[in-house]
């Protein structure tokens, strides 16, 4: 059973939509696009961009996600779900829009402290800045107590613990 099986029975969570301003990146260099403290789950984040060899990078609590540019993620085939790495939902070179989906097959990725989600634009690139727009959907914990109470409650009302 995963936590989104769960959800209808708990209590102290919420669904939130995270959606950072849009920022510019320069070449060579990279920006924080958006980051926060808690504990939760990241159902969906997806990046879109104006420029192939943007590299979103993630950062969940001490560890960073795998990550490449865009233009590699297609180059290798990730154009298709998968879990827990990203994949190129559009790649369109003709009209410069590049979509990128992390979005974890049957379990949310899972945060305990912290999340950073920055942007590197390519030293390579031709282009001397691209604009990349974040959106992310979590299940945030708001209430750590009640939460694990309604878990606890539940668990034992299902006979997994006594």
């Amino acid at each position: 059973m995963d936590i989104l099986s769960l959800l209808p029975v708990l209590e102290g969570w919420t669904y939130t939509v995270r959606t950072p301003d849009s920022k510019t990146i320069a070449k060579a260099s990279a920006a924080i696009v958006d980051s926060w403290n808690g504990k939760g789950w990241i159902v969906s984040l997806q990046a879109t961009a104006t420029e192939k060899y943007l590299h979103p990078k993630i950062y969940v609590d001490d560890n960073q996600l795998p990550d490449a540019s865009f233009y590699t993620m297609n180059a290798n085939g990730e154009t298709a779900q998968t879990p827990h790495r990203g994949w190129m939902v559009k790649y369109d070179a003709t009209a410069d829009h590049y979509t990128y989906e992390l979005c974890p097959v049957g379990t949310p990725l899972p945060y305990h402290k912290y999340v950073q989600v920055t942007v590197a634009l390519d030293k390579d690139t031709s282009v001397a800045t691209a604009d990349v727009t974040v959106k992310i959907l979590l299940i945030e914990i708001e209430d750590e107590k009640r939460f694990y109470k309604s878990l606890n409650t539940f668990c034992k009302n299902v006979g997994l613990t006594q």
